[in-house]
């Protein structure tokens, strides 16, 4: 299970108010959306969404669980600002080898002590 999909697509779910709207939203089938959702609550071993045939909401867990993924997506970097750095990157960075450190002998050492 593709955990950071399921999240994506349990928020669609909640925002769009329906597994039907959010699966048309983000361009996949609703049996799909459906399935990413379960697997998402078996994995967590908790519900996260009452479904009855005319309603959707969130349970206790389902309100907990929306906050810590909007944080997380908040904190993850946009397509966009990896685009930005990416483009910034013609080529990959070489790593030279530090050259040889040279030790010039003092002065003293050439004397002459006789």
């Amino acid at each position: 299970m593709d955990r950071l999909l399921s999240m994506r697509v349990f928020e669609h779910v909640v925002d769009a108010g329906g597994f039907a709207a959010a699966a048309r939203a983000m361009d996949m089938s609703a049996p799909v959306v459906t399935r990413l959702v379960a697997d998402l609550e078996d994995h967590l071993g908790t519900r996260l969404l009452q479904r009855t045939t005319r309603r959707l909401s969130l349970t206790e867990a389902g309100q907990t669980y929306l906050r810590a993924c909007s944080k997380s997506s908040e904190q993850e970097p946009q397509e966009s600002q990896m685009d930005e750095l990416q483009a910034g990157v013609e080529q990959p960075l070489a790593v030279l080898p530090q050259p040889p450190v040279l030790v010039q002998p003092s002065k003293a050492a050439f004397d002459d002590p006789a």
